[in-house]
């Protein structure tokens, strides 16, 4: 958490080539539940989440190396 104790303090700017910000910069892990994950809208309009990827049972998926995947998955908002 930042100094100000809201965890703002996590969150920076990324600079571009010509100095100006193109974006937010996270300055820390980002820590994610089982299930959850980062969703992005395609051109469409549909919603799609990337998270890792899971058995029919919920259970996270690991290949033959021992390692988890991710998968994406369609979302309603």
């Amino acid at each position: 958490m930042g100094a100000d104790g809201n965890g703002i303090g996590e969150l920076g700017q990324q600079m571009g080539s010509a100095g100006r910000n193109v974006g937010p910069k996270i300055n820390q892990a980002v820590f994610v539940a089982p299930g959850a994950g980062f969703v992005w809208q395609d051109s469409n309009g549909a919603w799609w989440q990337e998270r890792l990827a899971q058995n029919a049972d919920g259970t996270t998926y690991f290949d033959e190396t021992g390692r988890p995947t991710f998968e994406l998955v369609p979302v309603s908002i």
